[in-house]
């Protein structure tokens, strides 16, 4: 028999008026109170750092979006650069070859 078994009966044994009964049962009661709360506090709990990761996930995948979309735009700028120069470096060759074969447009 487990501790609070033999107490319920001693208890019962020297209180015949039911007093023993209805403690044991409020305390039981109580318990499944407590137990439920901590449960609905557990649910609670679980529900909002679930909610929590879901906002850090969609918020990662803003970052990363946005990231993705400045280094296309710094590609793209880079790129435009590039050929910029080529097109300044071709212009400039075919000014000093024209300077150097002495013909004008």
């Amino acid at each position: 028999m487990s501790s609070s078994v033999i107490l319920r009966l001693a208890v019962e044994a020297s209180e015949p008026d039911g007093f023993a009964e209805a403690y044991f049962d409020m305390g039981t009661d109580a318990g499944r109170q407590k137990k439920a709360r901590q449960k609905e506090l557990l649910e609670e709990y679980l529900e909002k750092r679930a909610q929590m990761k879901e906002f850090q996930q969609e918020a990662l995948e803003e970052k990363i979006a946005k990231q993705e979309l400045e280094r296309s735009r710094l590609t793209k700028a880079r790129s435009s650069k590039r050929q910029m120069a080529m097109a300044s470096n071709a212009y400039d060759a075919n000014v000093m070859t024209e300077t150097a074969t002495g013909s004008e447009v």
